[in-house]
């Protein structure tokens, strides 16, 4: 961090950090899944499956006091106290990313940055209209201080599906979850399988069940040995060295297969939070609003769809509290020049056309507009038959920095159904116009006819 952080000195001296993006996993968590080593010991009392522990808790209260030096402290981009305009948070509904993001802006408003009351007469006059036990006690030792030690207090949103799809976008879009399902049987996963038999083999056998039961069985064990391993807990031996580094190796590289290839893929998964992005950064530049640092609670497939999605693929679950940071900077010496940095747990990445690691807002708008769809809801419920089946079943070749074209999608026989409705409404409408024609000349002719009898009969209008 320090080596980042003197880097990036020349950045600070020269420019101005205008506008932040954060997004981050959340803390260190129990497992999802509890097995026997678990629970005989109750190593995880009284956490249930999933939630944030006391380490996760510290460990965004420690993001959020590094943010605190870095954007209140040192650029001065946010008020030492909370002002609400500056600064929006938005979280998974999901405890651990909740209290992730609470115990992260606990480090960036700490204790004593809190508000007093208006008025100092209002000390009696702010109770709730039923009675506190010792109420008058509590008052003393408040004081002026809305709530204990001066804490703030800053709303957490959970509230959108649009969020959601931007966040986790394999639980809200229903096209990318099909894709994804579809992956499941394609060769080159199913080879990936095959040359990682032996660890079923070896779940299959302890657990005393069949290779399909196993591999149902190994999502839930892998992350289960990850966080053990993390806290420094022991699980049975038939699951420690070898096994660990080949299973947690082959978790990885079967969530890239099925998740992000092939491109397609990865544009579905970041598509909501590129186009977010573009939109804040235009808005930032703009100074069309005085928000100045959007945060996002969320998980590590966030993390790794948006990655994924700027074609930044690591192959790695990202560890816990890892952080995602875009940074809009202004050139203090030419305001109208703009440039956006990207640090992955503060490593600055080179994005897309980017010259370097400092991209110019254009370069960099252009390229993240280019990977997102116009629209990723209504690209989120397209119908299933227009799914390119060739591509999803083996590994791309190159990737698109295009939309999502629905024609190029569809497969050889649907080129032909279209071909062949396409004959027929032709053919359909030249009928009509020989048609038309015809009975054009027809009436033509028989008024042709009338006026020769009129002019026989001498025919006149009566009077």
């Amino acid at each position: 961090m320090a080596l980042s952080l003197f880097l990036s000195l020349p950045v600070l001296i020269y420019c101005s950090t205008i506008f932040v993006v954060e997004v981050s996993r959340h803390g260190a968590r129990t497992p999802l899944t509890y097995f026997p080593w678990d629970t005989a010991d109750g190593r995880w009392s009284p956490y249930p499956e999933g939630e944030l522990t006391p380490e996760g808790m510290r460990q965004h209260y420690l993001l959020g006091y590094e943010f605190r030096n870095r954007y209140i402290i040192n650029t001065r981009l946010l008020n030492e106290t909370f002002y609400q305009p500056e600064i929006n948070v938005y979280s998974t509904d999901v405890d651990r990313t909740l209290q992730s993001a609470v115990s992260q802006l606990l480090g960036l408003y700490p204790p004593g940055t809190g508000p007093n009351l208006r008025l100092p007469e209002l000390e009696e006059t702010a109770v709730p209209p039923i009675e506190v036990y010792n109420e008058t006690e509590i008052i003393q030792e408040l004081g002026q201080s809305a709530l204990p030690n001066h804490t703030q207090v800053i709303p957490v949103h959970t509230d959108s599906l649009s969020r959601e799809i931007l966040l986790v976008a394999s639980e809200d879009c229903p096209r990318y979850d099909y894709l994804m399902d579809l992956r499941n049987n394609a060769t080159d996963v199913q080879e990936l399988i095959e040359e990682n038999a032996s660890l079923l083999t070896t779940i299959a056998t302890y657990f005393k069940v069949s290779a399909s039961e196993a591999g149902n069985i190994f999502p839930g064990l892998v992350d289960n040995l990850r966080v053990n391993n993390w806290y420094g807990y022991t699980v049975p031996t038939e699951f420690q060295g070898n096994f660990f580094t080949q299973a947690n190796s082959f978790a990885n590289q079967l969530n890239q297969l099925t998740a992000y290839t092939p491109d397609l893929l990865a544009r579905y998964a970041g598509s909501a939070f590129l186009s977010t992005l573009s939109y804040l950064l235009n808005n930032a530049q703009k100074e069309a609003s005085d928000l100045r640092y959007q945060f996002y609670s969320a998980h590590d497939t966030t993390i790794l769809n948006i990655l994924s999605a700027l074609q930044l693929p690591n192959g790695q679950q990202p560890p816990f509290a890892s952080t995602l940071i875009f940074e809009l900077i202004q050139d203090d010496a030419n305001p109208t020049v703009y440039n956006v940095t990207l640090a992955y747990n503060d490593v600055l990445q080179t994005v897309g056309n980017c010259p370097s690691t400092s991209c110019p807002l254009e370069t960099f708008l252009e390229f993240i507009n280019a990977r997102a769809f116009p629209n990723i809801t209504a690209s989120c419920m397209m119908n299933y038959d227009t799914v390119n089946w060739g591509s999803l079943t083996k590994p791309s070749t190159k990737s698109s920095s295009s939309d999502d074209d629905f024609f190029e999608s569809l497969d050889w026989y649907w080129w032909v159904v279209i071909s062949v409705g396409f004959v027929v409404v032709i053919s359909a409408i030249i009928a009509v116009i020989v048609y038309c024609i015809k009975k054009n000349k027809k009436s033509s002719s028989t008024y042709e006819r009338m006026d020769f009898i009129n002019e026989k009969m001498d025919f006149k209008s009566p009077k």
